[in-house]
């Protein structure tokens, strides 16, 4: 069970706080579950539901965009993300031959699919 409301907690939590659930002998369990019970049936009876399902659905979120670079303008890599050295190794490249490359020739290698030889 989920209570959804700040006040339905804070409600049970008092009724909790006055509850004497310690008897003579000690922690009295069974006293404890009643009024916890008691306290969540009557917080579930006052929370109004039908305001609940009343509310519209969320939308859902936008698409994400991917960048439009147009074919006249100059792209430039300046480091090898690890998704890079990801795929130079799936390619064969070992981490030594993947130190040594420049970020643009890493690019390179990627886009042909050229396997270490």
């Amino acid at each position: 069970m989920i209570i959804k409301s700040a006040e339905s907690i804070s409600s049970v939590a008092a009724a909790l706080a006055t509850t004497d659930i310690i008897d003579g002998t000690g922690y009295n369990r069974a006293a404890y579950e009643d009024k916890l019970a008691s306290t969540l049936r009557s917080a579930i009876k006052s929370y109004d539901f039908k305001k609940l399902e009343a509310q519209p659905p969320s939308p859902p979120p936008p698409p994400s965009v991917e960048p439009v670079i147009a074919s006249n303008s100059a792209h430039v890599k300046f480091m090898i993300t690890m998704q890079d050295e990801y795929e130079l190794r799936t390619l064969g490249y070992d981490q030594a031959h993947i130190n040594r490359l420049t970020p643009q020739e890493a690019a390179d290698i990627i886009a042909s699919g050229a396997t270490a030889s």
